[in-house]
């Protein structure tokens, strides 16, 4: 029996996969919430999380896997939140273990503490994907100009799976793949190179970045057991988990719209039909074996359906009322089933901004007697999220690229039909799929048994 982990650090959740290698079916599948935000000490600019609360509630899984099955994992992919930044320290020899290596909080791709003006006074990077607050290499520039003394405590930087991966297998220097690197920034994905240059001119500590292997490396193996999976299981380096969750739903689909915290929608673009973009909304990150993955990344997805939910709780309590989240969404969702959408009643549901347009945001434009309720305000703050992503990747870009299927999965859309409902009416002239078993963990394992070399 040859088994597979595959791991997804989200942005509020942690889930993980147990997949068979040979047949690649599912065997396991768990998920918990990390409860991992902190308050930033810049205010609501910074978004940050306890590094050491979302690795509880990794191990937290890990132990409720039955011992059958970890005693037959052979190897761990690996994938999460990109873009967000973690700092660390190479651990001494007594301080050896998952959760006994020195780190910065994480610093997510929801940063917003770089405006557009510092981002003005940036370099100009050598690569086709434009800085934007939240990228890593951004937070870091930030970090050296205003907290300088913190920063010079650490000995590397990555995203959280680099640094998960590296204090997992105890390497000596840490490893990432080209789809982590892009996403932090300065970083070409022609050459396959930082920018190492350009960032030595400002001062950046280019000694401290991941070295870059290809999506599929192994680049460790478990120095001790860890919780029953055996001491040698092999380890790959980090992945996106946009990218793992476009490869668990394209291996018979054409494109994907990928709902959780935030929201993408993407398709597959050849390498030997990639082409410098001419779009301020469709980006072309790097995929797997060489190709691309043309994709319009709204910040805008799940998190503003949660904003909307919280904020109803917080007015019920203001009238002494209390009511759980679980109960607003139910009520909503129940509410909201048989209800069409206003004419006069249009939602721009961009409360986090977009990277092309940081600083424009939410509005509700033509309240009237008749719609000023709550089903048909809810209503039409989903219709806009689909209808923003739209606006960002037109139906006219898609059929210029052969597309005639649309899949719809993530977190989001397994639990809210009325955001499969309005996806299904924007984008009518393409064939819906249900992808609501597709996730980046899965991705993350499928890619083991898809690419996977030493």
């Amino acid at each position: 029996m040859d088994y597979v982990l595959g791991i997804d650090f989200g942005t509020t959740s942690v889930k993980i996969v147990v997949l068979d290698h040979i047949t690649s079916q599912q065997l396991y599948s768990s998920n918990v919430k990390t409860d991992a935000d902190v308050e930033s000490v810049i205010g609501e600019a910074g978004y940050e999380q306890n590094v050491g609360k979302i690795y509880e509630a990794l191990e937290k899984l890990v132990l409720q896997i039955p011992d059958e099955l970890k005693n037959n994992i052979k190897t761990i992919g690996v994938t999460g939140q990109m873009h967000g930044l973690v700092l660390w320290k190479t651990p001494q020899a007594s301080d050896l273990g998952l959760m006994k290596c020195e780190s910065s909080n994480l610093y997510t791709w929801q940063d917003q503490r770089a405006i557009p003006e510092f981002l003005s006074l940036l370099p100009v990077p050598d690569s086709h994907i434009p800085l934007a607050t939240g990228f890593g290499c951004v937070t870091y520039f930030w970090l050296l100009q205003h907290q300088p003394h913190m920063i010079k405590h650490f000995d590397w930087l990555g995203t959280i799976m680099d640094h998960f991966v590296f204090s997992l297998c105890r390497l000596e220097h840490p490893a990432t793949t080209s789809q982590l690197a892009a996403s932090l920034g300065f970083f070409n994905t022609q050459t396959n190179t930082w920018n190492i240059e350009i960032l030595k001119t400002r001062g950046f500590p280019v000694d401290r970045l991941p070295r870059i292997v290809k999506a599929g490396t192994i680049v460790g193996q478990l120095v001790d057991d860890w919780h029953c999976i055996k001491k040698g299981v092999s380890v790959l380096a980090g992945l996106g988990d946009v990218q793992c969750s476009f490869l668990s739903s394209l291996l018979c689909q054409n494109t994907v719209l990928n709902m959780g915290t935030s929201l993408q929608l993407g398709c597959i673009v050849k390498q030997d039909n990639f082409k410098q973009p001419d779009s301020t909304y469709i980006q072309h990150f790097p995929y797997f074996n060489e190709d691309y993955l043309a994709l319009a990344a709204s910040l805008n997805g799940g998190n503003v359906i949660n904003q909307f939910v919280q904020m109803l709780v917080k007015w019920m309590k203001q009238f002494s009322v209390d009511i759980s989240e679980n109960d607003v969404w139910e009520k909503l969702l129940k509410e909201s089933e048989n209800v069409t959408l206003d004419e006069h009643l249009e939602v721009k549901p961009t409360l986090f901004g977009e990277r092309h347009a940081p600083s424009e945001f939410g509005s509700i434009l033509g309240l009237t007697p008749k719609n000023l309720n709550l089903p048909q305000l809810f209503n039409s703050i989903c219709f806009g999220l689909i209808k923003n992503a739209q606006a960002m990747m037109p139906v006219e870009f898609l059929k210029s690229h052969n597309i005639e299927r649309i899949m719809g999965s993530g977190s989001v859309l397994s639990r809210n039909p009325l955001i499969r409902n309005h996806l299904k009416e924007v984008f009518k002239d393409f064939t819906f799929v249900d992808g609501l078993d597709c996730d980046s963990a899965t991705g993350a394992a499928l890619c083991v048994i898809k690419y996977c070399q030493n």
